[in-house]
């Protein structure tokens, strides 16, 4: 227990639980798109809570990990669909997801390790949306729409989405594999660099939606 206390991955944790309560104590959920963004961040927490349940009696974590990677990554796909347009692509590209991931967990990466695939295939389709939106958005000159909150909200997960899916994509064994200090491993560091960026994203769009 004393080493997952002193793991540098409990400052992972506790942006987790941080922004859920910063968003619990601030954060408007009557609004649609912020009740996506609050179940989000409950399921963040319930997987954080899990996993420190589950290493402390040496379980594993791959499978619940996935679920989580699959649910928020719908929820992610339901904010834009409450931005963007193109709401028949975006429902179309919920199924498409849906489906690979269904079809990952059972017949290609299977349920008993972390279906990499998954979250490279949510990622991918993420930023594509988002790149094509935001350059329509630049066609129309409409510059309001990189200064809103809600340019805010979905640009949060573009590094998380990004830096991970592309990670995972060459899976480099010197950042997911080498260690740099008391055995910890240098994509546990890579990983706290996203979530810092991440959740600060997440956390700055609260703030400016209380205003």
């Amino acid at each position: 227990m004393l080493e997952l206390l002193y793991s540098p991955s409990i400052i992972s944790k506790l942006l987790v639980l941080l922004t859920f309560f910063h968003a619990l104590l601030r954060l408007k959920t009557k609004k649609r798109i912020n009740q996506y963004l609050f179940y989000i961040l409950g399921i963040s927490v319930l997987a954080e809570l899990s996993n420190i349940y589950l290493k402390f009696n040496n379980l594993s974590y791959d499978t619940f990990i996935t679920f989580r990677v699959v649910i928020s990554t719908i929820l992610w796909f339901r904010i834009l669909y409450m931005i963007f347009k193109a709401k028949k692509l975006i429902v179309a590209t919920i199924i498409a997801f849906s489906l690979f991931a269904f079809v990952n967990l059972l017949f290609m990466e299977g349920p008993l390790q972390f279906n990499y695939y998954t979250l490279i295939f949510g990622a991918f389709l993420y930023i594509l949306f988002f790149v094509f939106e935001s350059f329509n958005q630049l066609k129309r000159d409409n510059f309001y729409f990189f200064q809103s909150n809600k340019y805010i909200l979905i640009v949060s997960p573009l590094i998380f989405f990004f830096g991970l899916s592309l990670l995972f994509f060459f899976k480099s064994y010197y950042l997911v594999s080498n260690t740099i200090i008391q055995n910890v491993k240098l994509f546990t560091y890579f990983n706290i660099i996203v979530n810092i960026i991440f959740y600060a994203s997440l956390n700055y769009y609260i703030l400016k939606e209380k205003r």
